[in-house]
């Protein structure tokens, strides 16, 4: 690959992967991380069609959400066709380091997840992107259609919604 089409490949990758998977995560697809770089090899294959500036956020941001989109809209397809019964499916295997403190740990980060995951899906979106993911809110609005103040307004209520869930979850476990 020439140096200065390695360097356009490289910039988009460092600029969109992680608000890309944080809002992939969001939509709840089964490999979040194998999608988006799907979504990237996409983008790269079909980049003689795309019609505007690589440089430009408000360009790039909502043609690459559509190539993950219709990327996540196929292996849900696909999915659906090739499902099983849940007990022909095999548990996962037991961790390695079980004690008290990973447990703490571990519980903690799994009730965290499981309140962003009840969050209503335009606040799971955010919260994937911007404080899992890191992503500056100016990405994150570019690549949602949105402004920043509604980023914004998002991530306040997502914050208020989750602290809620977890002081309810707190109070029925020390219960």
């Amino acid at each position: 690959m020439p140096p200065l089409l390695d360097s356009v490949l490289h910039d988009l990758v460092e600029r969109w992967r992680g608000p890309l998977l944080g809002l992939v995560r969001a939509w709840r697809v089964e490999r979040p991380v194998e999608l988006v770089q799907d979504a990237f090899a996409e983008l790269w294959v079909s980049r003689e069609r795309f019609e505007g500036d690589w440089g430009k956020d408000a360009v790039v941001g909502p043609w690459l959400r559509g190539i993950a989109w219709n990327l996540a809209a196929a292996e849900k397809r696909r999915a659906a066709r090739r499902s099983r019964p849940i007990d022909e499916i095999d548990p996962p295997p037991a961790g390695e380091d079980d004690t008290a403190e990973s447990l703490d740990r571990s519980t903690r980060a799994e009730h965290l997840l499981a309140a962003i995951e009840e969050l209503p899906s335009e606040q799971r979106a955010i919260v994937l992107m911007v404080a899992l993911e890191r992503t500056p809110m100016a990405r994150v609005a570019t690549l949602l259609g949105i402004t920043e103040r509604a980023v914004e307004g998002r991530m306040y209520r997502a914050r208020k919604e989750l602290a809620k869930k977890l002081a309810a979850l707190a109070t029925e476990v020390t219960s």
